[in-house]
């Protein structure tokens, strides 16, 4: 339930763009990433 592509949203039920890196692997990955930090393998490494 709380990982994976069927996993709650940040946004919920509204419509964003969610990212295809943030695949929901990680506790707390909620597909939110407005910063860009993980956007790279060695920054998601580092700060996840």
């Amino acid at each position: 339930f709380w990982y994976g592509e069927e996993r709650p949203r940040w946004l919920g039920p509204l419509l964003y763009d969610y990212p295809r890196y943030l695949t929901g692997e990680l506790p707390g990955d909620y597909g939110f990433d407005i910063a860009g930090l993980s956007k790279e393998q060695v920054a998601l490494e580092k700060y996840f």
